[in-house]
């Protein structure tokens, strides 16, 4: 298990080492000025050599919701 910010996570997806995510998401918008979930990919990285995940749950947790992805 890895638990990390917009770096962390980027490296392991360009190395290939997550087979399944934890998405949270909350309705709360940040804006231009927050931080993205994963840094240093650019769209064209993400579009070209992305990871497919499948989802394989979603669960709502107050105003919050978890959807539970596996690699495909």
């Amino acid at each position: 298990m890895v638990e990390g910010g917009a770096a962390i996570t980027a490296a392991f997806l360009r190395a290939g080492l997550v087979d399944r995510l934890y998405l949270y998401t909350a309705p709360k918008l940040i804006g231009a000025d927050g931080r993205a979930s994963v840094a240093g990919l650019s769209v064209q990285d993400v579009m070209a050599d992305a990871p497919h995940f499948r989802k394989i749950s979603e669960r709502t947790l107050g105003e919050d919701a978890l959807s539970v992805y596996v690699r495909a």
